[in-house]
């Protein structure tokens, strides 16, 4: 490959990852619910196993119930053979301030920018009131061919671009979760805090 053709990739990838830093940080927080959607692989590579997992916190202080969750991005059987799992999962109950996850598992098959799009969710509150919303996601992320996956293993070892790129993306990673963690945080704080001031209006 020419050297060339390789900086003009290095910096659409590079691109790429500033993109994922923006639009990964798209979180729904809805009714004391946050729903997040990760990867379990740094890098995604054709062929090999992606594995997602879905996990929903239910930040309130009440349980909800017939929690259903489905992912539609994988389901595109022309871009992702399924290997494990499934794509969608119903949870009967989560109780207040407590989680709930799946997984599954599927092959890339062709390489390149693939798009994302967040997971749809549905469950009703206490109240028995339905309640819908989206998970957080990354809209757009890299598919490497195992061409590239080659060199980025050869590469790490001598501390070329790859293993840079590859240092970056976990940065990113790691950033992302921190700000979710923290989202979650404030909308159990924010909860808590709505709740207080609607007692003390009760109590006057």
């Amino acid at each position: 490959m020419k050297p060339n053709s390789l900086n003009m990739r290095t910096l659409s990838v590079l691109n790429l990852f500033m993109g994922v830093i923006f639009v990964a940080l798209t979180l729904t927080v809805e009714a004391g619910v946050v729903v997040h959607k990760t990867f379990k692989e740094r890098v995604l590579v054709t062929g090999r196993n992606a594995t997602i997992a879905i996990t929903a916190f239910n930040t309130g202080s009440l349980p909800i119930s017939n929690f259903i969750v489905e992912d539609k991005t994988f389901r595109n059987f022309t871009l992702y053979a399924p290997v494990a799992g499934k794509h969608s999962r119903l949870f009967k109950t989560i109780e207040a301030g407590k989680s709930a996850s799946f997984w599954f598992v599927v092959k890339p098959t062709a390489s390149g920018t693939h798009q994302d799009q967040p997971a749809f969710y549905r469950y009703k509150d206490s109240n028995d009131e339905q309640h819908t919303g989206y998970s957080s996601y990354f809209q757009a992320f890299p598919v490497f061919t195992e061409q590239d996956a080659l060199k980025l293993g050869i590469q790490q070892k001598s501390g070329g671009k790859w293993s840079i790129l590859i240092v970056v993306f976990g940065l990113v990673a790691a950033f992302v979760g921190y700000v979710y963690q923290e989202t979650v945080k404030e909308a159990a704080k924010a909860k808590i805090a709505a709740e207080a001031a609607a007692a003390k209006e009760t109590d006057l």
